[in-house]
Parts: C-alpha cells; sequence; structure tokens
C-alpha cells in the first residue's frame, strides 16, 4: 500500500497513518522562530518555554512562578526539604542529579581550574571564582541571623545551615544526618570508618558503632 502523504510503500495498512503523520508537513509554525510543529500543544509550549515571559505554574510556597511545571517540581524541593540524590562516596544529598553529577568530579579527581595566587585546583570555574574573593580580603556575604562574614556565598549557605537546622550531609553507614561536612567527617571517622562492630549478646554485625549502641538497647529492653 502507498502512503497518501508521499507514495512511499508501507506494508501494512495500520501503519499508513502512523507513517504519514511523521512524514507530512509540520502546520503549526512559531511566528517568532520559523519553527515547525505537528501539535498546536507543541507549538503553544515552545512560545511559552523560548519566547514569552508565560509562567502559569505558581509556587504554593513562595507564589514564584514558572514555565513548567518540572522546573516547579525542582524549585519546591527547596521548599520542602527533599534531596532524593546522594553521593554513594560521601552521602552528600542533592536536590537536583545535575548537582551531584558535579559534585562527584570531587571523587574522581578531576580539577582543571587552577588558582593563578595559590594553584589550588576546583572542580567548577564558579569554584574558583568564589575562592579569589578569599585572596582579596573581602567578605560581602554577611549571615543574617549572627553577622558572622564570608568570602564565599556557598560558605555562607553551608553556615546558614546550623540556623535553619538544615542536615543535608547524611552518612552511609547509618544514615544519621548533619548540618556540616566536617561534622560528617568527625563521625565517620570515629564511629563508621569502615569497621566492623559485632554484638557480643548474638554476633550480630553492625557497619557503624550508633547502629550497634541502638540494637545493643533492644536486648536490654527484651531482659526487662
Amino acid at each position: 500500500m502507498h502512503c497518501p502523504s508521499d507514495g512511499h510503500i508501507v506494508s501494512n495498512p495500520d501503519n499508513v497513518k502512523t507513517f504519514s503523520t511523521f512524514n507530512s508537513e509540520k502546520p503549526y509554525v512559531c511566528e517568532t522562530c520559523g519553527k515547525n510543529f505537528i501539535r498546536s500543544s507543541d507549538l503553544r509550549k515552545h512560545e511559552r518555554n523560548m519566547h514569552t515571559n508565560d509562567k502559569p505554574f505558581p509556587c504554593m510556597h513562595c507564589g514564584k512562578t514558572f514555565n513548567k511545571p518540572l522546573s516547579l517540581k525542582r524549585h519546591e524541593r527547596k521548599h520542602l526539604g527533599e534531596r532524593p540524590f546522594s553521593c554513594p562516596d560521601c552521602g552528600k544529598t542533592f536536590s537536583l542529579a545535575s548537582r551531584m553529577a558535579e559534585h562527584q568530579k570531587v571523587h574522581m579527581g578531576v580539577r582543571p581550574f587552577v588558582c593563578s595566587v595559590c594553584s589550588k585546583c576546583f572542580t567548577k570555574s564558579s569554584n574558583l571564582t568564589e575562592h579569589k574573593a578569599i585572596h582579596s580580603g573581602v567578605r560581602p556575604h554577611k549571615c543574617g541571623e549572627c553577622g558572622v562574614a564570608f568570602a564565599m556565598p556557598s560558605r555562607l549557605v553551608r553556615h546558614q545551615f546550623i540556623h535553619s537546622n538544615q542536615k543535608p550531609y547524611s552518612c552511609t553507614g547509618c544514615s544519621k544526618n548533619f548540618n556540616h561536612v566536617t561534622q560528617l567527617k568527625l563521625h565517620q571517622e570515629q564511629t563508621c570508618a569502615g569497621r566492623i562492630f559485632v554484638c557480643v549478646e548474638c554476633d550480630k554485625s553492625f557497619q557503624c558503632a550508633t547502629k550497634l549502641a541502638q540494637h545493643v538497647v533492644e536486648h536490654k529492653e527484651k531482659k526487662l
């Protein structure tokens, strides 16, 4: 059978409509850039995302608007404290997969951006730019809660976790959370440094001393 759109031979008659759709002209044209679309809904999405300032998706928490549902969903994770992406190497959590992938360069040793003053290397150019502020001695980023000032905005953000009680750094051994990466490292060195902790009551083993302590309490409660 021949496709009515261009005469191409199609073996299955049921495929004629589908084949014709993909090979026919795209009748919906963007007046701004001239790009063509098969469906009017695709054209509307394109115009909203690329050429207009139409943002019909508002955040129910702060009122900020977005042009795509996915952008709104990513934004709302900040309000909800959702950080579903966890680094398998250090346990640090992220709200976006792209941020986690960026972070993992640290563990891979990829640091192509070098400071011309002290030769310190960084995984991102933005980190290098922030770092250079240290050499200038300027600390423009001030905490509104306690007044402590920082040269880099990222340092201020990490510091503010203390005031907000957010704990984005998670131990992979026991799932305990911390609001600063140094606290996580100290915890891992003291209790979850790759050692095995064995219960003297039942020989059950744990990767973390904290988990073992919780387990021992269960034995004590059963004896009461």
